[in-house]
């Protein structure tokens, strides 16, 4: 299956290029940048997902305490009755 790529231009101040320029090969500079630029955009929206799917487990994981909780207290109750 074919890959359709999208152009997309961006503005970067000055300072930015000339650090991003620093990392980069002098042999191809505007490929390089090219796949700098979508190596960062990917980096950062894998860290994005990783945020977002921790947050999602801790929300989670918070309710199931919650839940767990209550449910060791009725059980306490129980066994507690039991035990007399």
């Amino acid at each position: 299956m074919a890959v359709l790529n999208k152009l997309l231009m961006v503005s970067i101040t000055e300072e930015l290029l000339n650090q991003m320029d620093e990392l980069l090969p002098e042999e191809d500079k505007k490929l390089a940048r090219n796949q700098f630029i979508l190596e960062a955009i990917d980096n950062y929206l894998q860290q994005k997902n990783r945020e977002r799917m921790r947050k999602y487990l801790e929300d989670g994981y918070r309710e199931m305490a919650e839940i767990n909780l209550r449910i060791c207290q009725e059980y306490f109750l129980c066994e507690q009755e039991v035990m007399k």
